[in-house]
Order: C-alpha cells, then structure tokens, then sequence
C-alpha cells in the first residue's frame, strides 16, 4: 500500500503584521486592558542578581546532590542537607579506613571546592540584596511584613517596582499567592487566611 501525505484540517498560519497592527490598534483601544510599565535600570539589575543567584542556589544543590550519590554508591551515607554533606566531608577526605580511591578523593575534593566557591559567590549576592534592602524605602516597608525577608522584598521590588500595575491591595495579594485557603466540605464554604 502506498503512503499519502494527508495535509491536518486547520494549517497554522502565521499572522501577517497588519492583523498584529490590528490586534495591537484594538487593544490600545479598550478601557479595561491594563498594560505592563516598563522597568527602571535599577528594578532590572535587581532582577538580574535574583536570577543569577536562583541559578547558583540550584547549582550548588545539584552538587550537594552528585556528592551524597558518588558517596552513596562507595558504601558511605550522609543525611539530607547541606549542613551534613559540609560537615561530614572533610572526615571523610581524610579517612584512610573509608577505602576510596585516589581519584575519587580527588573528585571529592574538587567537588567540595566547588561548593565553597559557591557559598562565596552566594554570601556577596546576599549581602548586595540585603544591602538593597536597607537602601530602598519600597524594601524597608516590605521587610516590616511578618514572614518577608530582604531576598523576597527585593524580588518584588523587582518584579513590580512601586505597583502601579494593581489598582487594589488585594490584587497584589492574588499576585503573590498571599490568598485565603478554602476548606470546603459538604457543601459549606469556609476560608481562612
């Protein structure tokens, strides 16, 4: 039997520009669009640092992680955390008795050069956001709400700049997840903060 190329029902199409120009004039248009400000110099270097801080936080876990597992598959178990792999790894290095191979103790050891070179990296990025945070008065006030810190308040600041993008307290409330939980049952609406 031979095959035969059967074109789908609805082909995708790209949108010539002049319906993106249409679509952009009519939304422009209506009252209720809301519309993204854009951010200052200072909001996107604040963004910039969370991002990258995000990104060696995930980093460093992932190291934490490959060393527990090479450790792991030798016979010798460590607790989650990073407190105990910290805490359990220098021993280690130096156990004649742990019967681990030279090159894997260099592997261990490069990997726990790693990792402090990643808690350095972590504490100047800590200490620039907490120096934000004392500098910006948005920051000082959002630090002052119970459970809020200077890497949340920073990333807010980042993320929303003074708010003007809210019309209510309420809908920034939404926008951080900060929203009464439900505990419905039978029936019954029931919420709580």
């Amino acid at each position: 039997m031979s095959q035969k190329i059967v074109q789908g029902r609805f082909p995708r199409r790209r949108l010539p520009e002049i319906d993106v120009r249409k679509a952009n004039k009519e939304a422009v248009g209506r009252s209720t669009m809301r519309f993204v400000p854009i951010k200052s110099d200072d909001q996107l270097d604040l963004q910039s640092l969370h991002r990258v801080r995000e990104r060696w936080v995930s980093r460093r876990t992932a190291v934490i992680n490959q060393l527990r597992g090479l450790l792991l598959e030798r016979g010798i178990t460590v607790r989650k955390g990073r407190r105990y792999i910290e805490a359990a790894l220098p021993g280690i290095l130096e156990d004649a008795d742990a019967k681990l191979s030279g090159a894997l103790r260099l592997l261990l050891a490069q990997l726990k050069l790693e990792l402090e070179q990643m808690a350095q990296r972590l504490e100047e990025a800590d200490a620039l956001i907490e120096q934000t945070a004392r500098e910006n008065e948005d920051c000082r006030r959002l630090v002052k709400v119970p459970g809020l810190g200077p890497v949340t308040a920073t990333a807010v600041i980042a993320a929303i700049g003074n708010g003007p993008a809210f019309r209510k307290g309420r809908e920034f409330a939404a926008w951080m997840g900060a929203v009464p939980r439900e505990h419905s049952t039978g029936g019954k609406k029931n919420c709580s903060a």
